[in-house]
């Protein structure tokens, strides 16, 4: 099933080449990211954005493989959709899309930060959604993800603010401090 939004399709009409961009695999039950090979239209242009949301994905081994088939080459993939499944962490996903902007992961299983340490990966990335997992309840959690994500301009639907970087700069400042002090 492919679908685009009015605004894809809008900057798709630009790229005369470029047919709507973003395959929807939302609510299909899937358990495992290789069932996507089984719904994908062979013939339907490979995507550079894919919407996974509301399935039941535990892990996403195979990613890779499986992404190759359906979506644009890795360096033009720009959204990923994940949300509102059941993964406890990141696996392959971060190293394989470098100019992704847009990765949505709320209402997943997510409980420790080391789980979202190589977000860090991804240097384009400006839109997060991690709301709804176990790991915003983590002390400095908004703190800990800016922190390695310099460019991220929304971070669970909300705006990182001018104070938000101050306070970062703040915190990383002392953390630097705290650890020059132990070494001591």
């Amino acid at each position: 099933m492919l679908h685009s939004t009015n605004a894809e399709e809008a900057t798709n009409t630009k790229k005369k080449d470029l047919k709507p961009s973003t395959l929807d695999y939302s609510f299909h039950d899937l358990s495992d990211v290789q069932e996507l090979l089984t719904l994908h239209n062979q013939e339907a242009t490979r995507a550079s954005s894919i919407r996974l949301s509301n399935n039941h994905l535990t892990n996403l081994k195979g990613f890779k493989e499986a992404f190759r088939m359906v979506l644009a080459p890795s360096e033009e993939v720009l959204w990923i959709d994940l949300s509102f499944n059941k993964l406890k962490s990141l696996d392959e996903l971060v190293e394989s899309y470098p100019n992704l902007r847009v990765l949505y992961l709320h209402g997943n299983k997510i409980e420790h930060l080391s789980q979202l340490d190589s977000l860090s990966h991804l240097k384009e990335l400006r839109n997060l959604t991690i709301h709804g997992n176990p790991v915003v309840d983590e002390p400095n959690y908004r703190f800990f993800i800016l922190s390695r994500l310099p460019k991220l301009k929304h971070l669970d639907f909300s705006a990182i603010t001018k104070q938000d970087r101050i306070s970062i700069r703040i915190l990383l400042k002392r953390q630097e401090l705290h650890r020059k002090n132990q070494s001591l």
